[in-house]
């Protein structure tokens, strides 16, 4: 519809930083999530929830770097 306002597109993306699709994921890869947004009109109460696919797992690199 012409009223859309905001345009997401999530990409899957290798540790290589290259685009991987989510049927290709085995157990152990690793992988990045870009969200990428876009807005056509300023919209100050936006809120992106981005719900993770079944299977998968949430990694926080903060915790692998402390004691």
């Amino acid at each position: 519809p012409a009223n859309n306002v905001l345009q997401i597109e999530r990409h899957i993306l290798g540790t290589d930083g290259k685009s991987k699709s989510l049927d290709s994921l085995r157990s152990g890869d690793l992988v990045l999530v870009w969200l990428q947004v876009k807005a056509s009109n300023s919209v100050p109460d936006a809120l992106v929830v981005d719900l993770l696919p079944a299977g998968l797992e949430l990694e926080n690199q903060n915790l692998a770097n402390g004691s």
